[in-house]
Parts: structure tokens; sequence; C-alpha cells
């Protein structure tokens, strides 16, 4: 069947578009080219289609008949799959982050802002693999290779696995899923620590293989004053990088019983009381290379280069400028303390013998200090409380590898 001349009126219409004129007006249809025969395009709900519509609907209708229409249908049809399987990870997860953590609270008390920034970070890289897969489609198999790929060792694998079941869970609950697949995938079982202790004359140096290294003496020597703080005090009151970085000298409170510090311990301070330790300003140190012989002597030689500064550890920046996490332009980073000690450590040579991950981090200046405390007579239900640990177990994590046991003749 020839195709109808076109009027000059209709010179714009798409192929396969006609129209007769009815009693309410122009009555579109559609012939298809395999089939000659005319398809209404039915009436709306006011009256009969409009030009506009009938030639949207020709041009998609094009699309499916003409050459290719084949791959243009499979197109179409996988969309509409897409569309009916709910939204997409990337799309869950921003809301997840947007709205259902910020609104968490553990004990009445939300999650604080370095955790919501590692549980961003973690997502960030999972919508980086899947973000585009609808939810609904994703296999357990998928989420195995995920882990297998971001997983780069235990510990990073088990985060990332934690992340995941935490998302599905609300999934489920939200009633998008009906299973909670991350949870059916096994952890792995952690490594043994590579990490070397810090060592001080005369206590066992581990494997680095020579007798009493005067490590801690070393590192100190070549850091900067501000890392020499940041070191002094890890060691002496066992605290976390975080709070070390976050202490401010009106931490320090006159009370009725002589002048405590009081520190709220960020990490797990949404478990109970005995995050929140108030230690006392004559707490005796168990090893300072400043001389000090309590912790109040500490205190005083961080205010020794004579700055007005909110917290204890801190310096004049070249520059004046805000960054996230810090509430001072003179206080200092968790990352600048972390980066401080590592330069100071790597200056002495003492561990260029053993491979990078394999480097005591300032972290391991805690297990030192335990060790010391121990040595100087303190039980472990004593040292858990100056941590501010939940559990005895994790205490005592930070104590091995410190000693070798004699065996007696």
């Amino acid at each position: 069947m020839a195709p109808e001349r076109r009027r000059k009126d209709r010179q714009h219409w798409p192929k396969n578009l006609y129209a007769t004129t009815k009693n309410h007006g122009l009555y579109y249809y559609y012939l298809r080219p395999d089939l000659p025969r005319q398809h209404p395009l039915k009436y709306n709900k006011f009256g009969y289609v409009r030009e506009r519509e009938a030639i949207d609907a020709a041009i998609q209708l094009n699309l499916v008949f003409a050459a290719g229409g084949n791959l243009a249908e499979n197109v179409l049809r996988k969309a509409k799959e897409a569309s009916d399987t709910g939204c997409s990870i990337s799309d869950y997860i921003d809301e997840f982050m947007q709205k259902t953590l910020p609104s968490r609270r553990i004990n009445g008390l939300p999650l604080s802002e370095h955790t919501l920034a590692e549980y961003s970070r973690l997502y960030r890289n999972i919508k980086k693999e899947l973000g585009v897969v609808p939810i609904k489609v994703v296999t357990q198999a998928n989420i195995a290779e995920l882990l297998n790929k971001l997983g780069t060792t235990p510990e990073v694998y088990n985060k990332y696995r934690s992340r995941l079941i935490d998302l599905y869970r609300h999934a489920v609950s939200d009633g998008h899923l009906q299973t909670n697949l991350p949870e059916k995938i096994l952890p792995r079982d952690k490594e043994k620590k590579k990490r070397q202790r810090i060592t001080l004359p005369g206590d066992t140096p581990g494997d680095v293989g020579i007798d009493g290294i005067e490590a801690y003496q070393a590192i100190w020597k070549g850091a900067s004053h501000e890392i020499r703080c940041a070191m002094e005090l890890e060691l002496n009151t066992l605290q976390r990088r975080e709070e070390i970085h976050r202490w401010r000298f009106d931490w320090l409170k006159e009370t009725a019983d002589g002048r405590h510090i009081y520190i709220r311990i960020n990490k797990t301070h949404k478990h109970g009381i005995s995050s929140y330790i108030r230690v006392p300003e004559s707490l005796s140190t168990v090893h300072s290379e400043f001389g000090a012989k309590t912790l109040g002597d500490l205190i005083n030689h961080c205010r020794g280069d004579g700055l007005h500064a909110l917290h204890l550890v801190h310096r004049k920046p070249k520059r004046m400028k805000k960054a996230k996490f810090r509430e001072h332009p003179f206080q200092l980073t968790a990352q600048q303390i972390s980066k401080g000690f590592a330069a100071a450590r790597d200056k002495t040579g003492i561990y260029a013998h053993l491979p990078p991950g394999r480097h005591p981090t300032f972290h391991e200046l805690i297990a030192l200090g335990q060790h010391l405390r121990e040595k100087q007579g303190w039980t472990v239900a004593e040292i858990q409380k100056l941590r501010g640990h939940t559990k005895e177990s994790t205490t005592r994590i930070y104590l091995e590898g410190h000693d070798w046991v004699t065996i007696e003749p």
C-alpha cells in the first residue's frame, strides 16, 4: 500500500501517522509498516488526543517497528523491568545516610561525626561498584564478589560486610527486600597482628631482633614539640588518638577532692558510664622524656611554647584556616598527629628492615603504656577503668606482645 500524500500542514508529522476528520475534529491513527491496517490512537479523558500527543506516540511506535525495532523493544522492556524492581542501591544508600543514620541513637546519644564520616566513606565505595543496580536485583554472589574486591584485609572485609548487613536490615524493615543477603556471607577470620610493638630499654623487643632498642626515646627526639606532647599524653593516660587531639586545657577542673581532668571517650561514650572518666592531675607518669612526674606536669609542658591555645596538642599554622575535624586553627587533627608520629618514627630508621605494614603506629603507644602500668603494679581492672573499656578482654589485647614467659628449671 502506497503511503498517502502529505498535506502541507502535515509535512512535520512522523511516518505512519495519519488522521481523518470526524464530528469533533481530527481522528488520529497509526498505520503499522508490517501490518497495513489502521490502529486508532485512543481518546483521552478530554476527548480526542491532541496533535502533539499523536506525534509523540507515532515517534515511539516507529522506534519499535522500524529496522532495529527488536533492539529498541528490548531496551524498553529492560527499562520497565528495572523500574518494577524498585530503587537502586545508590538511591537507598543516599536515603539511609540522610535520614536513618542521623536519627539513630545508642543510649539516647547520636553517632559521632567520626563514625558518620567513616560510614560515608565505606558506602561511597559500595555505590561505585553497585550503585546503579536495583537493590532487588542484587544477588548473594554479587555481594560476595563486591566484598572480595573491596576487602583487602579481613578487617576491611568485615567492615564492609557489617555496613551492608546494616543497610539490608533496614531495607528488609522498609519492605524493599525479604532477606538480608549480606548476613548469609561468613565473616573472615582476623589475621595475626603484624604491627611491631614499641619498646623501651630493658623490654623485650619482640621480633625486631635487637635487644634494648630505645625506640620510644629515638622517636621522641625526632618529633616536633606538639607531637612529643601527643606521645607523652597517649603513653601516660592510655587515651586514644581522638581524645588526645580533642583534649582541651579547660578539661582540668577544680573539685572538692582535688583537681581532675574530665574525659568523655568519644568512641564508647554511647555504651555506658565507663566511658566518662575523671583522671586526677596528680596521676603519676609511667615514663616521660619531658621528665614529668605527674599528669599535671605533662599538661604544663604542653603550654611550654607560650601560645594561647585551647588544646593541649597544638601549633601555630603558617596559614589560619578552618578544617572540618578541628575546633580551632591551632588544634592538630587526629590525622596530623598520626602523620607527625610516622615521620619521626621513619626518621629513626629503626623499623626500616620491616615492611611498612608492620611499622608501629601512634596507637601502639597505648599498648606500651598499658604494659608499663602493669609493671608499675596496676591490675588489669584498674587499667581497664583508665582506658574506658566495657570489657576486660579488650584491655588484655593491648597487654599482649610485651613479655615472654620464663620457664623455671
